[in-house]
């Protein structure tokens, strides 16, 4: 697996150089967190000017932590990447909940990557769900593997390397911006439906019938669109909705949780605590 081969490459990493020590094209490194770990890295905050910006790329390997730029939060768990610009504002954390986080990166500080870059970011929100066989994965393998054994012959090679790097999560993120204008519409039409009445949920079946498509046809082609199976998106519009209750009326946990289909409160808190990390009534209160 390129995974074991990653860790095994980084757990032998030797002699790369600090970006305070020199100004190397790239550079890279890896974290285990555990459990409790005080981690929070604000990109406002750290020690680059804006006329020398870096490109972060990360990578989970287990575990999770959270991603945030501007208003958008994104719990980066296991095959999930974000790239991010320093100095730029966005903060990564370890979360209190979480059960550790483990993860490689790799910095750039070519001025024309940070440029190009810095240019898709502001189209795309950078965060990306990737396996291991990925070829972005793979080239960041390669990358590594060569500075590390002291391959590139020169700088000029290195910088083909990272160029090709580059081009290949340049097309990642145009072949995303395709895909979600599809994923939205068929977002948007099942989320309106889930207006009309969020207490039950629609079978799939029923779902397909909507779409004019058999149950096995609308299953792949809406997986293969969102990413993610009709019943997980409709299981997330469900607890938007009991997420607003929460924030906006004065319902009890028993009256939400009758709305919305959920037979019992513990049933409620369960789910919900699956997908926000707290308790309904934790969440309330915060």
């Amino acid at each position: 697996m390129l995974e074991a081969e990653l860790k095994r490459l980084l757990a032998a990493k030797r002699g790369i150089p600090h970006p305070s020590c020199g100004h190397p094209l790239f550079f890279y490194g890896s974290s285990s967190l555990a459990k409790g770990t005080d981690y929070h890295l604000d990109g406002r905050k750290r020690y680059l000017t804006p006329q020398h910006p870096q490109v972060i790329f990360q990578y989970t390997f287990s575990g999770y932590g959270s991603f945030k730029r501007g208003r958008k939060a994104f719990r980066m768990e296991k095959g999930m990447a974000f790239f991010s610009i320093v100095p730029s504002a966005h903060v990564y954390e370890l979360p209190t909940h979480s059960p550790g986080w483990s993860f490689f990166y790799l910095v750039f500080q070519h001025p024309y990557i940070a440029e190009r870059i810095t240019s898709a970011l502001e189209r795309h929100s950078g965060v990306l769900t990737l396996d291991d066989r990925h070829p972005l994965i793979v080239k960041s393998a390669e990358l590594i593997r060569l500075k590390q054994t002291g391959m590139f012959r020169d700088r000029i090679e290195e910088e083909s390397h990272l160029f090709d790097w580059m081009c290949c999560a340049l097309a990642n993120f145009s072949r995303v911006d395709h895909a979600r204008k599809g994923a939205d519409e068929w977002k948007t039409r099942l989320a309106a439906l889930m207006e009309q009445d969020t207490s039950s949920l629609p079978t799939i079946e029923e779902l397909a019938a909507y779409f004019g498509l058999t149950r096995a046809h609308f299953t792949r082609v809406f997986k293969e669109k969102t990413g993610i199976s009709p019943a997980a998106f409709l299981r997330q519009v469900r607890l938007h909705h009991i997420e607003q209750d929460l924030r906006l009326t004065s319902k009890t946990l028993k009256e939400i949780a009758r709305d919305h289909g959920y037979g019992d409160i513990s049933r409620l808190c369960k789910a919900f605590a699956n997908c926000y990390g707290v308790t309904p009534a934790k969440y309330r209160g915060q």
